[in-house]
């Protein structure tokens, strides 16, 4: 994750096209080009569900997911995430 990114750690479900599913990222990160990627953070050996692994696996720029957030402005707007990045942390 890039430090100049805008993050928002705000949960709302995501849904991506051929997932029954809908998902929700522990946080989203605006890239560049204003589209996000979707953050899941996981502990000491902590991975990803089942759900998240499939759900993440069809999010990509040519089928994006969509979710609704509040911006950084305070605007409600519905943005799409386009990749999906795990970030593993030490466990407490």
């Amino acid at each position: 994750m890039n430090r100049d990114e805008w993050v928002t750690r705000e949960q709302r479900l995501a849904r991506v096209n051929g997932a029954d599913n809908g998902r929700y990222y522990d946080g989203l990160a605006r890239k560049p080009d204003g589209t996000y990627k979707g953050i899941e953070i996981k502990s000491g050996t902590g991975s990803r569900d089942p759900q998240q692994r499939a759900f993440d696996s069809k999010v990509s720029p040519e089928n994006p997911a969509y979710v609704t957030i509040t911006n950084e402005r305070g605007e409600v707007e519905t943005v799409k995430i386009t990749d999906v990045e795990e970030i593993k942390v030490p466990a407490e």
